[in-house]
């Protein structure tokens, strides 16, 4: 979820007021030294809701309010969307919401200090994140019918070795310091930038030209390939194709689709895969020549490994 990437805007600090800079950089430093518990042996399982091409958990904040969570790789923070009934108990005091960052992509919120948060088994406590009110966000109908009210990704990725099995529905966490990996997958090294992930790949456009690039990895995003247009030779918004609009948390992005493409990863390849282009210069996505969301990601089970730097893609079951 590109949209919610306002830790490190903020942690700039070159537009922002001094309050705001401080609230930050004590942000991070709260989130690096936040305390996690395990009330069983690793792995542990969390089963999900798979919701629009969203994994869904639930997750438990403060003891008071139980919220379906996104699993995003896109969320350098965790996110509450406070407002109505669900978060209610919570009593978030969002009165000082203000934009968080100069990027069009910073939404309106508030950097929050103490939370617990327990996704069953596991509990990480006095953690930061920020709040945004509900109201302020576009696409209100969208929102609601997807019906999550929290985003959690760096938060629980650095902690864990994270599998994602779209056969099962379920999560498997485990401990990295003893996790070893056997079973024959695709591992493709990830690069990090501002606290987002990288993996290097390629597309075939359908004139045969292989165009060589960095993707960012995004499960926050139920759509599939998002190409940047002009980031790249080859890469042109299609005169022609379906215009789509992007709901993000503080506004929206125009798409068009472009004539299918082959993504490479590694040596899996995914055939037919129909883009999405957007401009390049709505917000840093660092060399990247686009994103590869969990449209197509689904493709494959997942191991997320932020710890041991690789994205595993393993084959699913015949379906």
């Amino acid at each position: 979820m590109r949209a919610l990437r306002l830790l490190l805007l903020a942690a700039c600090g070159m537009a922002l007021s001094g309050c705001l800079v401080v609230d930050a950089l004590r942000m991070q430093r709260a989130q690096e030294a936040a305390p996690h518990q395990v009330a069983a042996a690793l792995p542990v399982e969390l089963p999900f809701q798979d919701r629009d091409g969203l994994v869904i958990i639930p997750g438990t904040v403060n003891g008071k309010a139980t919220l379906d969570f996104v699993l995003d790789t896109g969320a350098p923070v965790t996110v509450l969307l406070d407002g109505g009934e669900p978060t209610a108990p919570l009593a978030l005091d969002l009165s000082k919401a203000e934009k968080l960052g100069d990027s069009p992509a910073s939404p309106v919120g508030s950097i929050l200090f103490g939370f617990g948060l327990d996704f069953g088994p596991i509990a990480i406590r006095d953690l930061p994140l920020v709040g945004v009110p509900l109201g302020s966000m576009p696409c209100q109908d969208r929102f609601h019918k997807l019906g999550f009210r929290g985003v959690i990704g760096m938060d629980l990725f650095r902690r864990f070795v994270v599998e994602v099995d779209f056969d099962a529905n379920r999560l498997r966490l485990h401990d990295p310091a003893s996790y070893r990996y056997d079973r024959g997958g695709t591992v493709l090294p990830l690069t990090f930038h501002d606290r987002h992930i990288y993996v290097d790949g390629g597309v075939t456009l359908p004139d045969g030209t292989a165009v060589p690039g960095r993707f960012h990895v995004d499960t926050g995003k139920n759509s599939g390939l998002m190409l940047l247009a002009g980031k790249a030779p080859g890469l042109v918004m299609p005169a022609e194709g379906r215009s789509r609009t992007a709901c993000l948390v503080n506004g929206t992005i125009d798409q068009r689709e472009g004539a299918p493409v082959t993504l490479a990863l590694g040596g899996e390849r995914a055939t037919g895969e129909t883009p999405l282009y957007e401009g390049s210069g709505r917000m840093d996505q660092g060399d990247s020549i686009g994103t590869v969301g969990m449209g197509t990601l689904r493709r494959w089970n997942l191991v997320i490994d932020y710890p041991g730097k690789r994205l595993i893609l393993e084959p699913r079951k015949a379906r």
